[in-house]
């Protein structure tokens, strides 16, 4: 299976696993819609042919998942900058605390679930836009050379990017962003699109937990810190 429809039956299965959780346990319905809404979203993704596979149509596909999110993330609450670890199945989630933040969950407790617990306090776990991309992608050696390669080669979006380390955290100078979302939950807790992939690509290449820390815009140029923890 390709990375195109690799995407699209993962966003399937979320979908799906949202909507029975929600229906079932919580008895939500904004999110068991919500859910219905990505798994038909997954099945239409599978059923899309993948060749040729236009940049942009890529780029859009990871905007229209950020909308998603922001209805989850506005759904719970989320107050808290979010995590991105490195799970053992290859692929890059997001750790959000819900209430307290005790720091990142350990990639391996209680897996599959969507609200988690970590020393008493809860923690959203979702797959972020870009996860996928980096689990099924070949990856260039070098964190500089990898984030080119997803953010300019495969998404186009943006026109450049440069690195810089600074003690634990990475300095990213992003020229020509292109990626447009009006979602400001998940800009306040996953960061811009630009920023939320980059992490992604951080975490999977330095096995690190890695979060946005700070994003700044001036003319033309996005400069976005990414704090690498422990």
């Amino acid at each position: 299976m390709d990375g195109f429809h690799a995407f699209g039956a993962s966003l399937a299965s979320f979908g799906a696993a949202l909507a029975l959780y929600s229906y079932l346990l919580i008895s939500s319905t904004p999110m068991t819609a919500l859910g219905i809404g990505l798994l038909i979203l997954g099945l239409s993704i599978l059923l899309t042919p993948t060749e040729p596979m236009p940049r942009r149509t890529v780029r859009a596909l990871l905007e229209g998942s950020t909308l998603g999110l922001e209805a989850l993330l506005e759904e719970v609450d989320a107050q808290h900058k979010a995590y991105y670890v490195q799970h053992d199945d290859g692929r890059v989630y997001t750790h959000v605390p819900l209430v307290s933040d005790k720091g990142p969950m350990p990639p391996g407790l209680q897996a599959g679930r969507l609200i988690a617990e970590w020393q008493g306090e809860p923690y959203l776990i979702v797959l972020p836009p870009g996860s996928e991309l980096v689990r099924l992608g070949e990856l260039p050696e070098g964190l500089e050379a990898a984030l080119s390669e997803v953010l300019v080669d495969q998404t186009e979006l943006c026109e450049s990017v440069t690195t810089v380390h600074r003690g634990d955290c990475i300095v990213l100078e992003v020229r020509g962003a292109r990626g447009l979302i009006g979602a400001g939950r998940f800009i306040r807790v996953m960061g811009s699109l630009e920023a939320s992939v980059a992490a992604c690509v951080a975490a999977a290449i330095l096995k690190r937990p890695v979060r946005v820390a700070l994003e700044r815009d001036e003319v033309r140029v996005r400069t976005i810190v990414l704090e690498v923890l422990e």
